[in-house]
């Protein structure tokens, strides 16, 4: 998943900027965001399942503190092409081998491995709160850059494939981010967080090229489709 380097190009570049973001839409790539939430959990008292709930509940209350709209894609299970089924296998096969590993501690492998049922609970928790979402056939990718273009807004994920099909994509924070009164003064009146943009114009203008030539940014390093041939 992702186009190896870019997201460390992009950086290094300075083309991921800090900006506010408040009253608007937001198409969510909902897997990146469950592992983000994920990761972001600890061993608490309560068990993981009530601290993720606690996590998700957390992070949609804050985006409706700042009049963000959410709209959230899941992936589908289908792979139509089996183009992704060696990487698949090849995550699954190091999921499995990690608990045994003997440089890994009862704890980290208790931290790193997701329960079961916690995808359930993700979607439990979005109808819970009214959060509207939808689960395609296949990746979200695609359903996720087509809705935020007609919608005119941005894609919330840290996937980097975002970077190439021409969207405006901000990223999931890693830890939650504080909630900042807006000054009356400014185009954020409201309640805004600060999160990483990536906007694809400062980049094609930085380096003169067209959307079009994208396609190669993300095939060249190598993918889960075309993985990177050695010479």
């Amino acid at each position: 998943m992702g186009v190896g380097g870019l997201t460390q190009f992009l950086q290094r570049r300075g083309l991921l900027r800090e900006e506010p973001i408040s009253r608007c839409r937001l198409v969510i790539d909902g897997h990146n965001l469950f592992w983000v939430l994920f990761g972001r959990i600890a061993n608490v008292p309560g068990g993981v399942c009530q601290e993720f709930t606690r996590q998700l509940k957390t992070f949609f209350h804050d985006l409706r503190r700042c009049d963000i709209y959410p709209l959230v894609f899941l992936d589908g299970t289908s792979d139509c092409d089996c183009h992704k089924l060696p990487s698949i296998l090849q995550r699954m096969k190091s999921e499995i081998e990690r608990p045994v590993q003997g440089n890994i501690t009862a704890e980290t492998a208790e931290k790193k491995s997701c329960p079961l049922l916690l995808k359930t609970l993700f979607t439990q928790v979005l109808r819970n709160l009214g959060i509207p979402f939808a689960e395609c056939l296949f990746e979200a990718d695609l359903p996720c850059a087509a809705m935020a273009r007609r919608l005119g807004c941005a894609v919330m994920s840290n996937d980097s494939d975002f970077f190439t099909l021409g969207v405006t994509c901000v990223r999931v924070p890693v830890r939650r981010v504080s909630i900042k009164l807006g000054d009356p003064d400014s185009d954020h009146s409201s309640s805004f967080m600060t999160c990483t943009v990536f906007r694809p114009q400062r980049l094609l203008d930085a380096y003169h090229i067209t959307q079009d030539m994208m396609s190669l940014v993300a095939v060249v390093p190598g993918n889960d489709r075309f993985p990177l041939q050695s010479s």
